[in-house]
This record gives structure tokens, sequence and C-alpha cells, in this order.
């Protein structure tokens, strides 16, 4: 998922959860996490499945790192922030 540049394996994996109301302490942490730090972040986060989640556009504003809804067959990559997808646990 990188731009031209070898893919970097994680030094090791990172797993948040929050709650619906989590966002702020999500966006809080984030933006104290340096973009380089090596780990790759798995946000595991409670939504509704009935609506459009933006969580990706959010999370952006608050990191220099990308931010991708992990799908199958995706690489991890470290410094990176990956979101779950809707309707799945």
């Amino acid at each position: 998922m990188t731009d031209n540049k070898a893919l970097q394996a994680p030094s090791h994996y990172a797993g948040i959860g929050a709650s619906a109301g989590g966002l702020e302490a999500i966006e809080s942490f984030f933006k104290s996490m340096p973009p380089d730090s090596g780990l790759a972040f798995i946000v595991v986060q409670h939504l509704s499945p009935d609506y459009k989640s933006l969580m990706v556009e959010l999370l952006s504003k608050h990191t220099e790192m990308p931010v991708y809804r992990i799908g199958e067959g995706v690489t991890v990559e470290a410094n990176s922030i990956y979101l779950i997808p809707p309707k799945k646990i």
C-alpha cells in the first residue's frame, strides 16, 4: 500500500479497541504517536453497521501515517494504521 517504496514489515503490531464513543481518545493517541515508530496499528472500533464510516477521513486529519480500511489480502506495513471494515467482527 505504499507508493514507490519497499514494503517495510512492522517491528510490532499494536491493537487498539474502542467503543463507538472512543473517537476522541483514538485521535488524541495518534496525534501524539510519531509517524515513524516502526509499528503497525490495527484499530477495532464498535461502529453502527447502518451508516457509512468516515473513520479513515477523520483519523487521517490527526496523523501523518496512512490510514487504511483493512481488507482481505492486504499486506500490513509499518508506520500505518488499519481500521476494521464495516459490518465485520
